[in-house]
């Protein structure tokens, strides 16, 4: 059986015309590419098309098996959701699909059109209300992407963030949670969010029942190093440059969780019943001693 793939062919034409003297061997290699297979995840997105590869956006997303990881991008000058932002040729972000064993991307433009859109993108409260909206289009492909042959959750979800981004994630990460617990799924399976060098960090907060790990430098004059409430503040005395380059981070991502906390069934649905109970009731507060 094959795999979902595609056939790459070199050939080399025999004659070329040039204007004005006889034909003459050409040295120029062309190259041709075919699909054997269509997407084996194909039959999940009838109302995108099989022949529609990552969604016809194959410059926002990479897709080797059908399936996706977030990345959400800060600041920029042109390079926001797409690889080219994390580091030389996506460096960063392929560093840590690497750690995490998942070569699966897909890039979200956390900082709303980069420095172009400054006035709008500044203010923290903004990010999270876009990131929600996007994150209220995408859940349902995102979820759909996680499921087997069979319906059955088999992956989860990961979110990497740089600065403006951080912001973004969580009102994008808590449109994914209402969908989960509109559907009935649990809401565990957002694995955790790793935010690097978050922007205005005392103006948002983790998202409930999601893990999220913050990585700050005590010399970042941008986001400055302070601990945002809710997240697990990590030491990243050991990082050389402590700047906001998401390119200073690379230290850190041997850090990152490469797997779930194993849960027997009764603390899944406890957990599931106690966060579905909390997000309808966002006035009460749950204090654990």
């Amino acid at each position: 059986m094959l795999s979902m793939g595609c056939l790459k062919l070199t050939y080399e034409p025999q004659m070329r015309i040039v204007r004005g003297r006889e034909p003459e061997p050409s040295r120029e290699e062309n190259i041709v590419q075919w699909w054997l297979l269509p997407d084996p995840l194909a039959e999940k997105y009838y109302h995108i098309s099989p022949y529609a590869y990552v969604a016809n956006n194959p410059i926002n997303a990479i897709d080797p098996d059908g399936r996706i990881v977030i990345f959400i991008n800060g600041m920029h000058a042109g390079s926001g959701g797409t690889r080219n932002y994390w580091g030389n040729n996506g460096s960063f972000a392929n560093a840590v699909m690497k750690h995490l064993n998942d070569n699966r991307a897909i890039y979200k433009d956390g900082a709303l059109g980069g420095a172009s859109e400054y006035a709008r993108n500044s203010s923290a409260r903004t990010r999270m209300f876009h990131g929600s909206l996007q994150g209220r289009w995408d859940a349902e492909t995102i979820v759909n992407s996680l499921k087997d042959e069979n319906g059955n959750i088999v992956d989860n979800i990961k979110i990497i963030t740089h600065s403006m981004g951080a912001a973004f994630a969580k009102g994008y990460v808590k449109s994914l949670q209402q969908y989960l617990l509109d559907n009935n799924l649990p809401t565990d399976i957002i694995a955790f969010e790793a935010d690097f060098a978050p922007s205005q960090p005392t103006q948002q907060s983790a998202v409930d029942g999601v893990r999220t790990l913050q990585f700050s430098h005590k010399k970042d004059f941008w986001a400055k190093y302070l601990q945002m409430e809710g997240a697990e503040f990590m030491d990243t005395s050991s990082d050389e440059k402590q700047i906001h380059s998401i390119n200073t981070f690379f230290n850190q991502i041997k850090y990152l969780p490469t797997e779930r906390r194993p849960k027997d069934d009764d603390e899944m649905d406890i957990n599931f019943i106690l966060n579905r109970f909390l997000m309808q009731n966002p006035n009460i507060k749950v204090y654990v001693r």
